[in-house]
């Protein structure tokens, strides 16, 4: 008997969970992330450094199920960005603030009230950085040195991470996600320009309310 009504719990709350993700429904939440990464740097002379870069974001976003456990939307986030790059003869801060928007696609397998999740998006972002140099020149004399630049870059991502369902329609995540990236910098008022490319591993931690459609 005890066997029988343990199993009856399990199936309903098992069948409970994956309502929230069953083709037709809605979702909209979005996430907070944070990241720290190293930057390979090549310009008009090519040259190679590490730096720091610290970042926080929020992420907006809306989704459609197309199928059982599977859906697509679109994202819109915000971006602060702090790096601080380091040479032998100068030190540079740059600050940069940025919008990224694209599609995502996600795929979850629920285990009861959790879901473990995978997820694969593309974001293009448009942004402005601002950047404080302090070095020394070719006669090895001091100088301060501030640029602004217009900044763009094509990301692609991908994470894997764990949901729980609170109730039928709220759920909290957590994802680690790899992101690989190009960006260029291109100064204001010339055609000169910077290219990285960045591999970068950061979290995202969200909640997301789900739409779900009446039988």
């Amino acid at each position: 008997m005890k066997t029988i009504i343990c199993t009856s719990l399990f199936v309903l709350v098992f069948f409970s969970a994956i309502a929230q993700t069953k083709k037709d429904n809605f979702i909209l939440g979005g996430n907070f992330n944070g990241a720290l990464n190293n930057k390979l740097i090549t310009g008009i002379t090519t040259f190679d450094y590490k730096s720091k870069n610290y970042q926080i974001g929020i992420s907006p976003k809306f989704g459609y199920f197309l199928s059982d456990n599977f859906s697509a939307g679109l994202s819109l986030s915000y971006l602060h960005s702090t790096s601080i790059f380091y040479q032998e003869f100068y030190t540079d801060k740059e600050y940069t603030n940025a919008f990224l928007f694209g599609p995502f696609i996600r795929y979850y397998i629920p285990v009861a009230k959790f879901h473990l999740v995978t997820d694969l998006c593309y974001s293009y972002l448009y942004g402005f950085n601002k950047s404080y140099m302090h070095g020394l020149n070719s006669n090895h004399e001091y100088y301060p040195y501030t640029t602004n630049q217009k900044i763009t870059q094509h990301l692609l991502s991908g994470g894997v991470g764990i949901a729980y369902f609170f109730s039928q329609n709220i759920s909290s995540e957590f994802i680690l996600k790899y992101d690989f990236l190009t960006h260029m910098e291109k100064f204001m008022n010339s055609t000169s320009a910077i290219i990285t490319t960045i591999h970068n591993l950061h979290f995202e931690i969200g909640v997301h309310y789900y739409f779900v459609r009446k039988e």
